[in-house]
């Protein structure tokens, strides 16, 4: 699972192994699941580990 917000998350949906986040059968904006096929090589892993630091500063805490 994944955060990175909801513009990047639809510009790399296209990705392998990238899937909405969807647990609940309503999909959760700004998160997706990426699927062991996606993160298979260190360069695909390392990828997904930039796009959630470059969101971190972003991001926003739930609500309690």
């Amino acid at each position: 699972m994944v955060r990175i917000g909801e513009e990047i998350a639809q510009k790399v949906s296209s990705r392998e192994g990238c899937l909405p986040m969807d647990f609940t059968r309503r999909p959760i904006k700004g998160y997706i699941f990426v699927e062991p096929s996606g993160y298979y090589l260190d360069e695909d892993l390392n990828f997904w580990i930039d796009l959630c630091i470059a969101f971190n500063p972003m991001a926003k805490a739930s609500k309690k």
